[in-house]
């Protein structure tokens, strides 16, 4: 995409960027219809932004142009990641932790496929384009599916939307921290996914082939993460799981930008299994400690995430373009390891609540 239209790394760390853009304003705006509209309407808009702007991408080089259609999939990508969201956590109170981790698995599952197929495609000497086509008249199809569904009333909506609300999270002591640190942490697990070959190619001089396949098996790394998460889950409190995966990746992202060529494709696909259960686990943690107003929290973690991914593939573009490929990535690994330094700061005391207000929930 890069060579087609003829863009250097930063203006590709803004297409990141904008996507993400699209991602965060979608992601508010679908919490906030899930709690007005049926969340199958929800799910049919994301469906038919993602299709339109997978339909167009690509047809012309104009830079400004594919832009747009890249914050078009972003919206599309929002919509669908925030209704269903508040579709589970309705429907599923007692298991949050497991019931999201297995939910984003299938997320960790499309992005496998779509890379080998991306793959097959240049392998067959294909435009990239076409890839983009197939994904747009699969979403038109899903469109069609949803159009026909009508979910149970009772599981169609999240929690009702206030002002009130808002202030009482705005208030709590932790909720500001936790989603600090969500932006900083689930934005460099963005980065990684979306500029991971580029800096291989580039800072490590992997081969496109090669980089491509690593970033194959850190899909599987996802997958497999989400479903041993979804299975601890049910024995551990998120904020454990949680500790743990930031610490993870952290490690791995540091491994990633200081070790050989080896060292960093080995550390990249190692990364899925630290990646694995950070947005889920985040999800669910927030949606026990703020069950009250769930819907308003999980949009607002999703939001700042989103906002986090912005900001971190934006840097870490701009500082690859005024020095060199190598020292950009710096930005994803100071991220990681400053949300690792303030989840410590509120580990304990978040420990707690969620293990009181799981037994609540228990024996509820």
């Amino acid at each position: 995409m890069r060579a087609f239209m003829e863009i250097d790394f930063g203006q590709a760390g803004l297409f990141m960027a904008m996507m993400q853009a699209g991602l965060a304003v979608a992601a508010l705006i679908g919490g906030l219809l899930s709690d007005i509209v049926r969340i199958e309407k929800v799910m049919m808009l994301g469906c038919l932004f993602l299709g339109g702007g997978s339909f167009f991408l690509g047809i012309g080089a104009n830079f400004y142009t594919n832009l747009g259609l890249m914050a078009l999939i972003g919206v599309g990508v929002g919509f669908a990641v925030s209704s269903s969201n508040a579709l589970l956590v309705g429907m599923y109170q007692k298991r949050k932790g497991m019931i999201l981790n297995v939910h984003h698995v299938f997320f960790g599952i499309g992005s496998l496929v779509g890379p080998l197929i991306m793959g097959s495609i240049l392998v067959c000497d294909l435009r990239w384009q076409n890839a983009y086509s197939g994904l747009s008249l699969a979403m038109f199809g899903l469109f069609l599916i949803f159009s026909l569904v009508r979910l149970p009333a009772s599981e169609q909506r999240g929690s009702s939307f206030s002002g009130n609300q808002v202030m009482a999270l705005l208030e709590d002591r932790f909720f500001l921290l936790i989603t600090m640190i969500g932006a900083l942490a689930i934005g460099a697990q963005f980065a990684l996914m979306l500029l991971a070959v580029s800096f291989l190619n580039e800072a490590k001089s992997v081969s496109i082939a090669d980089a491509s396949i690593v970033l194959s098996l850190f899909f599987v790394g996802l997958v497999i993460g989400r479903l041993m998460c979804s299975r601890l889950s049910l024995y551990r409190c998120n904020t454990k799981i949680i500790l743990f995966l930031i610490l993870f990746q952290a490690f791995m992202l540091l491994l990633v930008w200081l070790g050989d060529s080896r060292i960093s494709m080995f550390s990249v696909a190692l990364s899925g299994l630290a990646c694995s259960g950070l947005y889920p686990c985040f999800l669910a943690l927030t949606g026990t400690l703020y069950y009250r107003v769930s819907g308003t929290a999980l949009r607002t973690l999703t939001t700042t995430a989103g906002i986090g991914g912005i900001v971190i593939c934006w840097l870490t573009g701009i500082v690859s373009e005024q020095t060199n490929v190598q020292l950009g990535f710096i930005v994803p690994v100071l991220c990681s390891m400053i949300a690792f330094l303030l989840y410590t700061t509120i580990y304990r005391p978040l420990c707690s609540e969620e293990r009181g207000l799981q037994a609540v929930f228990t024996a509820s």
